[in-house]
């Protein structure tokens, strides 16, 4: 009797055992996926930054550029992504609105505080804004205005533009890169003037992974939103194919009048660091060139001259200028210019990205020169006549 009520417990132990090995392997409430974060979140936020409240508003410009959004949305261009943009209109309130599927803008939030969209204090209400009711895996801007490149004279010395015009004043780029860089874009596309220069981009160095701009003013039509929507919403976004879209919309019209023109560049920024370095080898060891007739992109003044053209002929070290050019081929991913600018200036090189020289002791305090990044880790090296 003992020995079968042994053998029946032993038994018993030995099914309960193999029953709860079988539990083990399979799926439970416990171990499903509803304890996982489901990642729900869209590929990609764009921000498009359309600080209109000057010419480019009374023209129209911003409203032409939303039309061709809602062109872009209804042709499914949005793909898994979403598109804001902060507008502020001529002579209106500014606010910031969300582009739906169906080619509508749908109000996020009104701005009724007055402050200047070129404020950093705007700036950066509306990047909090976007990351809070826009939560992606991944961020993209557009910059939408005027602008003058690394010009250093904006809200808070007087009233030069380096980025944007509203009622008057102007944001400094140091200011810009300082606002936008805790956002982390994967790419900025500037969707106005003279952004391709140097200086902009290694200020920009630590903001963004792409840089698109141009070197040249850009008419003032800028990008078509309805090639270009689909490329920046991409899970991979295709910078160069959207640069290269808007250079074609100019280039076939280009005249020796300069009716239409343009420039555009695509810069990868993480090498900007490596092309300071070895640009700044350059100018330690090298001299000003002598008779030299910089390319500019501008005409009467060299705020935007060719760098590729004036490091060349600044290197006294043929391997120096040869590693130089290595790194700058792998940092300016594409580039195109028609050959004429405006006012007819005959465009004889075009390397991408631009330079401002200094003729003198006195040019780095030129429009704040001497408070860029480029200039005190670069360009306070360069050689002067």
């Amino acid at each position: 009797m003992w020995r079968f009520f042994r053998n029946f417990v032993i038994m018993k132990k030995t099914l309960l055992i193999t029953f709860c090995m079988i539990l083990a392997l399979l799926p439970t409430a416990c171990s499903s996926h509803d304890d996982e974060p489901v990642d729900t979140l869209p590929v990609r936020t764009v921000l498009v930054y359309m600080a209109a409240n000057n010419s480019l508003g009374l023209c129209d410009y911003d409203k032409s550029d939303l039309s061709e959004m809602r062109t872009a949305a209804l042709r499914g261009q949005l793909g898994n992504a979403r598109w804001l943009v902060y507008h502020h209109p001529y002579n209106g309130e500014a606010s910031l609105l969300e582009l739906t599927a169906d080619g509508e803008f749908r109000t996020l939030v009104e701005y009724t505080d007055g402050k200047l969209s070129v404020s950093q204090e705007r700036m950066s209400r509306v990047l909090d804004d976007t990351r809070r009711l826009a939560p992606a895996a991944d961020y993209g801007l557009v910059l939408w205005s005027h602008a003058s490149g690394w010009l250093e004279n904006g809200i808070t010395e007087s009233r030069q533009r380096s980025f944007g015009i509203d009622n008057g004043r102007y944001m400094n780029i140091t200011t810009l890169a300082e606002t936008i860089k805790p956002m982390g874009f994967s790419f900025i596309y500037a969707d106005c003037c003279n952004m391709a220069c140097v200086e902009v981009a290694y200020q920009l160095r630590d903001c963004a992974d792409y840089f698109v701009a141009s070197a040249a003013e850009l008419p003032a039509k800028g990008m078509d939103y309805s090639l270009n929507m689909g490329l920046l919403t991409s899970p991979q976004p295709d910078l160069i194919g959207a640069a290269r879209n808007t250079f074609n919309i100019y280039a076939p019209f280009n005249d020796q009048r300069g009716n239409s023109w343009c420039t555009m560049s695509v810069i990868y920024l993480p090498m900007m660091e490596e092309l300071a370095r070895a640009t700044d080898a350059i100018y330690r060891s090298g001299s000003f060139p002598k008779n030299f007739e910089p390319q500019s992109f501008t005409g009467g003044y060299n705020y935007y001259s060719d760098l590729t053209q004036f490091v060349e002929q600044t290197a006294s070290q043929p391997e120096l200028f040869e590693n130089w050019k290595s790194v700058m081929n792998r940092t300016v991913l594409y580039q195109a210019a028609t050959p004429y600018i405006t006012g007819a200036i005959p465009v004889k090189t075009h390397c991408g990205l631009t330079t401002y020289i200094q003729n003198s002791k006195s040019d780095n305090t030129m429009r704040n020169y001497n408070r860029l990044d480029w200039y005190n880790d670069v360009a306070c090296h360069q050689p002067l006549p």
